[in-house]
């Protein structure tokens, strides 16, 4: 149903998403990192993650968005800003505007996926490759 929505309201995101920042989060753990499938658009694997709120610090978005997807606690200073500058990317037919979060955890954590989200799982970078994922996830760990 989500995909649906997505395509009908498609127009009005299309003139929108070029105007608001998102974060995406590379969450880390001995090598492997935490990949999502959102319940709305394409069927790709991404990095978590979601617009930044005005007042919002980056890192204090990410904390947000990886705890309301996937209920990870986190506390925005123990994450790194991997870029200051906004990465401008074509992606699905929009323009979307991404900054980048690493977040390396000391212990892997079982992922509760919220109704955002059809799929999480933690991945080993190397499998990566093999799977149908969005180009915001090689940007991401491009910066590592």
């Amino acid at each position: 149903m989500g995909r649906v929505f997505f395509w009908l309201l498609w127009p009005a995101i299309w003139l929108y998403s070029p105007l608001f920042r998102r974060v995406r989060v590379v969450i880390e753990h001995e090598g492997s990192l935490v990949l999502v499938k959102n319940s709305f658009g394409p069927d790709y694997w991404q990095l978590p993650g979601g617009g930044i709120k005005f007042g919002e610090s980056v890192q204090a978005a990410a904390a947000r968005e990886i705890h309301e997807e996937l209920g990870i606690t986190a506390n925005p200073d123990e994450m790194k800003l991997l870029s200051s500058d906004v990465k401008i990317v074509r992606q699905f037919g929009l323009l979307l505007r991404y900054q980048f979060v690493h977040f390396r955890l000391s212990k892997q954590q079982e992922l509760e996926i919220s109704s955002e989200l059809t799929a999480a799982e933690w991945v080993e970078k190397s499998d990566i490759k093999r799977m149908k994922y969005a180009q915001e996830v090689t940007d991401g760990m491009s910066l590592l």
